[in-house]
């Protein structure tokens, strides 16, 4: 699969039905989000193995996988999904414990899993290199320096749903 997105920010080519439809095949191929919505109905984890709210709905917590691996081949740590959440969503309060990153909200907001589950909030880190990695089944490869080509396999599911890097 190739898709080239000149800009990953969303809205930066709207007017560009082909780049959009690339966004929105390729990118959660890339960055996953922490819950993704479920074709039954309902909303499933991703990188989030569990989560929780207050009875107001207004604070949540995320308990993030163990051993997410990114294509760079470090860990995915809560801090960096509490930075990438932030950079989406300056209004909300973004912290982490523990595994966990936490979500509070100045309202109440029942559905805050579906709406985390859009692609606007896949998890998307910038290396100390400059390079974004995600956790998800492809990475992206620089194809021109103007542009971003996407994508080269990283890993394959074998028995049981485990992941092994390719």
């Amino acid at each position: 699969m190739v898709g080239v997105i000149r800009d990953l920010r969303s809205g930066r080519h709207a007017g560009d039905g082909a780049e959009a439809a690339a966004r929105t095949r390729v990118l959660p191929l890339v960055f996953e989000s922490l819950v993704a919505a479920d074709p039954s109905g309902g909303v499933r984890p991703l990188l989030a193995a569990s989560w929780e709210r207050d009875a107001a709905g207004q604070r949540w917590r995320f308990h993030l996988r163990s051993g997410v691996m990114l294509h760079d081949g470090s860990h995915l740590q809560p801090a960096q999904v509490a930075a990438a959440l932030r950079a989406r969503e300056r209004p909300w309060k973004i912290g982490v414990d523990s595994d966990a990153v936490t979500i509070d909200l100045d309202r109440a907001q029942p559905d805050l899993p579906w709406d985390l589950a859009d692609t606007r909030y896949g998890i998307a880190i910038r290396t100390a290199s400059g390079d974004l990695v995600g956790s998800g089944p492809f990475r992206l490869e620089p194809a021109d320096p103007r542009r971003v080509s996407c994508c080269a396999r990283t890993r394959t599911i074998g028995p049981a749903g485990r992941s092994s890097m390719r």
